[in-house]
């Protein structure tokens, strides 16, 4: 019984000793209050409904992966017309 009281109380004592312990904040990120300065353009682009439509110079351009059922046509047009709206 007393290795048990001992025990208890050890640990009671390491988690007192942990609880006090003083921590120490490091690295802070720094909030940016002003204003952003504005762009000088801004560039907008259609979203591409089909792989054809990207234009050839484009980064993506032949990285796309066929799908095993292709778009109807009523699929293409649906897509350009809410990629124009966008």
């Amino acid at each position: 019984m007393k290795s048990r009281n001992g025990m208890v109380l050890s640990l009671f004592a390491i988690f007192v000793i942990a609880g006090c312990a003083s921590t120490e904040i490091t690295d802070r990120e720094v909030i940016v209050t002003e204003k952003i300065p504005r762009p000088n353009q801004i560039w907008v682009y259609d979203f591409a409904a089909t792989p054809s439509d990207l234009p050839a110079d484009s980064v993506l351009a032949g990285q796309h992966s066929e799908h095993p059922t292709p778009q109807t046509t009523e699929e293409i047009e649906t897509g350009r017309k809410v990629g124009a709206e966008i």
